[in-house]
């Protein structure tokens, strides 16, 4: 803030506050132990959560197919930004949390194989595909290439435990049973083959052209202010400036860095993305040492998200990272893991 600009002030603020989670909340886990049971109802309760506002999303979507269409489940209000219209919540944050919520129900499913009885399981089953089908029908490509990824190895993982060849067929057929579903939904295969595009203009969704614009005008920034970046409230103004001058109008108050690792370095310099990585590095090594699979899984989530995404530019990003890597970081006993 000593370096931002006075009429960028307020931004500033806000965007202090914004990150006060960052002190405030793990400040109420300071005291707390949270064991095995207190963390599976935490992790089973969000999960629920999600899946319940998915429904929402589902009932809301066919009743708007019906009347606007005149068909049950139009594509237009089952894919990308309409099918998470009725929680006014980012398509990528929303599909995030679903395949957050997808990995804790696997996990639950794994760990407790024995003491399910037959029907909970195929319940269990069916709505971990219900799961990944939304989360391919949001479209987000991050997330979704994210989420097939830590599936495989997981998968992976424990067929090789349990040794079973049924289970290591299955891992390497999922990726192409999701590779199925994104093919015969026209608007999420559009935003796929999108990112093949070279530019702009002749495109649907955008993709990696546009974040290359983006990243085109924000690294000369980022060079020029490399130690100490821009200033905490400014640096929405000078990347817009920037895209002005480098004729990305489209950008102008719509798209910040999309990359946490590059608006870290953009607002703050190397110091601020120097202390990101910190905290990034001693959870994955916390999950490592405690053998935690899910913890590990929320960790490389969320990692990769940051890669097209300015995670922690929203209350979105923030609280949902920080509330559940006190939780994995406080739980205290050892998880039964993979």
């Amino acid at each position: 803030m000593a370096y931002t600009e006075q009429r960028n002030f307020g931004i500033g603020i806000f965007n202090l506050e914004k990150h006060l989670g960052f002190i405030a909340i793990p400040f109420l886990f300071i005291n707390m132990k949270i064991n095995t049971k207190q963390r599976k109802i935490f992790l089973l309760v969000f999960a629920l959560s999600c899946f319940l506002s998915s429904l929402v999303c589902m009932v809301y979507n066919v009743y708007c197919s019906i009347f606007e269409y005149n068909t049950l489940i139009h594509e237009w209000r089952f894919s990308h930004e309409r099918l998470a219209e009725p929680l006014g919540i980012s398509p990528i944050y929303f599909a995030l949390y679903l395949s957050f919520s997808f990995f804790i129900l696997l996990n639950y499913l794994f760990t407790h194989t024995t003491s399910l009885s037959k029907t909970k399981k195929v319940a269990s089953a069916v709505i971990l595909f219900y799961f990944l089908a939304f989360i391919v029908s949001l479209g987000a490509r991050t997330v979704i290439t994210s989420t097939v990824l830590a599936l495989f190895v997981y998968m992976l993982i424990y067929a090789r435990a349990q040794k079973s060849l049924y289970l290591f067929t299955l891992a390497c057929l999922l990726p192409l049973l999701i590779g199925v579903v994104v093919f015969f939904n026209p608007i999420v295969k559009t935003r796929f083959i999108d990112l093949l595009s070279q530019n702009y203009e002749h495109s649907n969704y955008g993709g990696v052209f546009s974040r290359t614009y983006i990243w085109e005008s924000g690294l000369p920034l980022i060079r020029d202010n490399f130690l100490l970046g821009v200033g905490t409230g400014d640096d929405q103004a000078m990347l817009d400036k920037k895209f002005v001058e480098d004729g990305f109008f489209e950008g102008v108050q719509h798209y910040n860095m999309h990359n946490q690792y590059l608006q870290s370095l953009l607002s703050n310099g190397l110091g601020a993305l120097l202390i990101w990585l910190l905290v990034l590095l001693v959870q994955f090594i916390n999950a490592k040492q405690k053998k935690d699979s899910l913890y590990f899984i929320f960790l490389f989530l969320f990692a990769l998200s940051c890669m097209t995404e300015s995670m922690l530019c929203t209350h979105k990003g923030i609280v949902f990272f920080i509330i559940f890597s006190c939780i994995f970081y406080k739980s205290e006993s050892k998880v039964v893991s993979n």
